[in-house]
């Protein structure tokens, strides 16, 4: 009589419960797997937009650097020779008219793109720096 006893006093989970309890990790689940991957892709996004201002700023930095020294721009500085690949990131500058800067009304299309054969491949950011009147 006490084993009958010992047996149904042991507790557990019931098949229902244990059934519950896997459906809700499976919508869990289920919601967070499509925002883990687009997290991915926003973080990709967001460092190809860094790169961009990065380029942005350096452009009007060297220019700023350049009008307050009463300094030209050095010979031969336009956007076709401003570019990069470091990596997993490829930079192109394209232009109007291949003009040297400062020109007003001169705009420089910048593209951030994803390298080949990298996580970042597909990923493509543009951008302008148009520079200012001196």
């Amino acid at each position: 009589m006490e084993q009958v006893r010992a047996r149904k006093s042991q507790g557990g989970f019931t098949l229902i419960e244990i059934i519950a309890v896997i459906v809700i990790l499976g919508i869990l689940a289920a919601v967070a797997v499509p925002r883990f991957f687009d997290a991915q892709e926003d973080a990709k996004v967001a460092t190809a937009e860094g790169i961009l201002a990065g380029y942005q700023s350096g452009f009007a930095l060297t220019l700023s650097r350049n009008l307050l020294r009463d300094e030209e721009i050095a010979p031969g500085t336009n956007c076709e020779n401003v570019g990069s690949h470091s990596g997993d990131w490829t930079v192109t500058c394209t232009d109007d008219d291949t003009a040297i800067l400062p020109a007003e009304d001169q705009t420089w299309t910048i593209t951030v793109d994803g390298t080949e054969d990298t996580p970042n491949a597909g990923t493509s950011v543009t951008g302008e720096f148009v520079a200012p009147e001196p």
